[in-house]
Order: structure tokens, then C-alpha cells, then sequence
């Protein structure tokens, strides 16, 4: 890996930056304004901020399913490395040790 990828122990805290930024986003959807009266362009308006709005909804779902599947693979790294380190530590016990000198 070069040295400004993310790093396995790190993709926890990847997963907090997304989980927290999809919460902030659905907050400031919360706290939309309401449509302005622009005369005739109000309706135009109002669906631009309903477009906005929608992909807002879009980017905290996306950053939510990415919190997620990062803690995910995170989990699954540190089982699997668990597993092959257990698995490494006992593979010198299933060798047979043989004598120096050969057979009779």
C-alpha cells in the first residue's frame, strides 16, 4: 500500500467519518428552508429544492452504506487475520521431526 491509502486499522475511523457526515446531512435536511415566495418561479423553486433535498437524502444514505460496509470489512479483516494467525502459530506442531540419521 502507498503511504496515503487507508490503512486497515484505520477503517474504523473511516466508518465514524461516514456514519457522523450522514447524520449531519439528514440534520441540515431537517432544517431546510421553506420554498420562497419568487412570484411565478415559485414552482420552479420549490422543485429545485426538492431535487436538492432528494439528493441530499441520497448522499446520507450512501455515506451511511458505506459506514457500513467499511465497519463490515473491518470486522471480516480482523476475523480472518485472527483465523490465519491461529492457524499459522499451530502449523510447526503438525510436522514430524525426524532424526539426523536416516534409516536402518
Amino acid at each position: 500500500m502507498s503511504g496515503d491509502s487507508v490503512k486497515v486499522e484505520h477503517l474504523n475511523d473511516t466508518a465514524q467519518i461516514l456514519a457522523r457526515n450522514a447524520e449531519e446531512v439528514e440534520e441540515l435536511g431537517v432544517k431546510a428552508p421553506n420554498v420562497p415566495n419568487a412570484g411565478p418561479s415559485t414552482a420552479l423553486v420549490g422543485d429545485a429544492l426538492v431535487e436538492l433535498a432528494q439528493a441530499m437524502s441520497f448522499v446520507a444514505q450512501a455515506s451511511a452504506n458505506a459506514a457500513d460496509a467499511v465497519q463490515a470489512s473491518d470486522a471480516n479483516y480482523a476475523a480472518t487475520d485472527q483465523a490465519n494467525s491461529r492457524q499459522l502459530s499451530g502449523v510447526g506442531e503438525h510436522i514430524p521431526e525426524t532424526s539426523g540419521g536416516g534409516t536402518r
